[in-house]
């Protein structure tokens, strides 16, 4: 006993590390995080990671309509860990409001654009802001894209927006088709209208607000292929499952979440449904394991 006692000890300093990563973090309020995080980033504006992480904190602030993001503190003050998997299984403290909200997705996607452009072959950058581009759709009434467009290319929009109340269906599909091209200079421009001060007719504003929505689809189908495309080898020249399961490899989640979306999205193009076929073949794969 007296022997295997300082071995246990010796044990248990060796890898004290290793059980502590296992820890279930703690509720940190994000006002804390935002503020140590953006004293960093101002510190170090290359750190790309550092960007990473902040964009992360904005991003599950928002998707979680909450005031406090699970994370693990390091004691050596370096940046916290904040793991997905921690999120969405538990409740959360407080609810941010709408215009907290509406802060949280431009700082977001601020700094993921930041963190991809100092890094842009990370996966992982991409796919935490394709996700937060995803979730932002199905409530946030403005385009993904910050664009400018010209006073005739609004005015063209506005007359497209005009048909969305039309009594026939087919002009309504054919405005809708029109502007789902325009793409973000569509949603601009929506922005624009349906937030003036002019009353709009409730049906233009109801699927205004669905095309709004999916031109974030869109743009999230886009970066979630991006995301994939820059992990895919490097994941698929794995040899054993990843201990912390396949949802912790960036193509595997990428590339489920292109092939949900494109598929929600429904009229996928020649070109999506090679990525749609070249991505699935990619993930089953993953089942030798």
């Amino acid at each position: 006993m007296r022997r295997i006692l300082p071995a246990l000890l010796v044990v248990l300093f060796l890898f004290a590390p290793a059980f502590a990563r296992w820890k279930t973090p703690s509720d940190v309020p994000v006002e804390r995080l935002v503020a140590n995080l953006g004293a960093y980033v101002k510190e170090h504006p290359e750190d790309a990671h550092g960007h990473y992480v902040l964009a992360r904190v904005h991003g599950l602030a928002l998707t979680l309509k909450s005031t406090t993001v699970r994370a693990y503190l390091r004691r050596d003050g370096s940046l916290p860990g904040i793991d997905h998997q921690f999120h969405g299984r538990t409740k959360t403290k407080g609810t941010a409001q709408p215009a907290a909200l509406r802060k949280h997705l431009h700082a977001a996607l601020k700094h993921f654009a930041q963190a991809i452009k100092l890094d842009p072959q990370s996966g992982l950058y991409r796919l935490g802001q394709a996700y937060v581009v995803e979730v932002a759709g199905t409530f946030v009434l403005h385009a993904p894209v910050e664009v400018k467009i010209s006073a005739e290319e609004r005015a063209r929009i506005a007359k497209l927006v005009e048909l969305l109340a039309s009594k026939s269906e087919a002009q309504r599909a054919k405005a809708r088709a029109d502007l789902r091209r325009a793409g973000v200079r569509a949603g601009a421009a929506l922005e624009l209208l349906l937030t003036g001060k002019q009353k709009a007719d409730p049906e233009v504003v109801r699927q205004a607000r669905a095309l709004m929505a999916a031109l974030w689809t869109d743009e999230a189908i886009k970066i979630y292929w991006a995301a994939f495309e820059r992990s895919e080898k490097r994941d698929a020249a794995l040899e054993s499952k990843p201990i912390r399961g396949l949802s912790s490899l960036v193509s595997h989640e990428a590339a489920g979440a292109y092939v949900r979306l494109v598929k929600e999205s429904g009229g996928a193009s020649a070109a999506q449904k090679e990525r749609v076929e070249r991505a699935q073949a990619h993930c089953k794969n993953f089942r030798r394991w």
